[in-house]
């Protein structure tokens, strides 16, 4: 499973236009402190585009990761490393990273056009909101008996509206949704679009934003789905002695804040 990213760390990864713009936005951060520099500045600069980027240090904890197991990282030597790197603050101990253990929850149901969804539960909102998003497509598939690309992007800018409105408190049932929500979303959203002449064609042409989660999904050849998110941000500009990676920085992360 780590043979490939161990190969690319240990071999190098030819810098492309996007990161050398991402390394130009964040060059406090990756020329933060000494540990940062020798790993993203060896020679003294950023890498430009074009050039080969290695990441020695890390190939050798993945490989490590992938020949010892998690214990080596949760209650083994990198879980004493990171503590002792977190011990300036007091915030990581090493009883935190051998305490901790993969939860495992019933996943949220959901259901559209005889199809069945398994979703993240609270107390994460993207599963609940991804409900509500099916929703707002199974209303469409009852009305109009079809969902567009054009009546996509409204159901996603419809449940990102509700996303930001939604309080810090407890998650309400997508089927307590009042009526009403599922009426505007049908008549407003749709005719304030239309009326703005936004098109599917238009939207198809439109730059996409650049981002920083990762996500990767399978179908097999029965139908099924599954699928995988990791957000890694810029980083906290310290890198731990030996690991050769970055620590995260999770500050921008609302939900936690």
């Amino acid at each position: 499973v780590v043979t490939p990213a161990v190969a690319a760390a240990r071999q190098g990864i030819t810098v492309s236009a996007r990161m050398e713009y991402l390394f130009r936005i964040l060059t406090p951060i990756l020329l933060n402190e000494e540990s940062v520099r020798r790993v993203f500045a060896p020679n003294g600069s950023l890498p430009r585009e074009g050039e080969i980027c290695r990441f020695h240090e890390l190939a050798d904890f993945i490989e490590r990761v992938g020949r010892e197991g998690p214990d080596f990282f949760y209650r083994g030597e990198i879980a004493r490393l990171v503590a002792d790197w977190a011990g300036r603050s007091g915030l990581i101990q090493e009883s935190d990273l051998g305490a901790y253990r993969v939860a495992e929850m019933a996943p949220l149901v959901a259901h559209l056009n005889d199809h069945e969804v398994f979703l993240n539960p609270p107390p994460a909102q993207g599963g609940w909101l991804i409900e509500v998003s099916l929703a707002f497509m199974d209303a469409l598939l009852r009305k109009k008996g079809r969902v567009s690309e054009l009546d996509l992007v409204r159901v996603m800018d419809s449940t990102n509206r509700l996303r930001s409105a939604l309080a810090s408190g407890g998650l309400p049932d997508p089927q307590d949704l009042p009526a009403s929500e599922t009426d505007l979303f049908l008549t407003e959203e749709a005719r304030l679009l239309e009326e703005a002449g936004v098109s599917g064609a238009e939207l198809r042409s439109r730059p996409r934003n650049l981002g920083s989660t990762t996500h990767c999904s399978v179908l097999d050849s029965e139908g099924n789905a599954a699928s995988i998110t990791t957000t890694n941000g810029e980083g906290c500009g310290s890198i731990p002695d030996g690991l050769g990676f970055m620590l995260n920085n999770m500050l921008g992360e609302e939900d936690l804040n």
